[in-house]
């Protein structure tokens, strides 16, 4: 699935296109890059993209938008004081917020000593177009196949999409 040589890593993507495409399969390097990239916070991918950018692009606004507590409901501080003020803009923090024990999200392969990452190295995972990822099997893919009503399976196209890691 993945290739080494010394300047880069090579990961091949299938897409399964029936007109339109209708999942991706990709294995162990390409699931952990893309969950990588989705535990990311939404701000931090937007500063460090809006950092190469020269124009005041959308997702550069956002993010002045979105880091300015004084007009977005969300804050970066937090407090067990429901009178609390929040020290960069001194308005008061009344969003009330979740707290995530770490021991939720210790659950990657790395803890149970079968190696690192988010998903096990030795299946297929089948990559859906809104982020659903699920290993690949006979049972979920004929149920895809009745989702999407394909009649037959032999007017797939099934396309090898090569991605540079070092690029993406």
């Amino acid at each position: 699935m993945a290739t080494s040589n010394s300047s880069s890593t090579t990961v091949n993507l299938k897409l399964m296109i029936d007109k339109k495409p209708l999942f991706a399969e990709a294995g162990k390097d390409f699931v952990d890059f893309l969950f990588t990239l989705l535990s990311l916070p939404v701000g931090t991918v937007i500063r460090l993209l809006s950092k190469d950018a020269n124009n005041e692009s959308n997702a550069k606004k956002f993010y002045m938008y979105v880091s300015s507590c004084k007009t977005y409901p969300y804050t970066h501080s937090v407090s067990d004081d429901p009178k609390a003020i929040c020290p960069q803009c001194h308005c008061p923090i009344s969003n009330p917020a979740s707290f995530v024990a770490p021991a939720a999200a210790a659950t990657t392969l790395e803890t149970s000593g079968q190696g690192r990452g988010y998903v096990r190295g030795v299946a297929m995972y089948m990559i859906m177009d809104d982020l659903e990822v699920k290993p690949t099997s006979t049972i979920s893919s004929i149920t895809l196949f009745n989702n999407f009503n394909v009649k037959d399976v032999g007017t797939f196209e099934e396309r090898v999409v090569p991605l540079d890691m070092d690029k993406v």
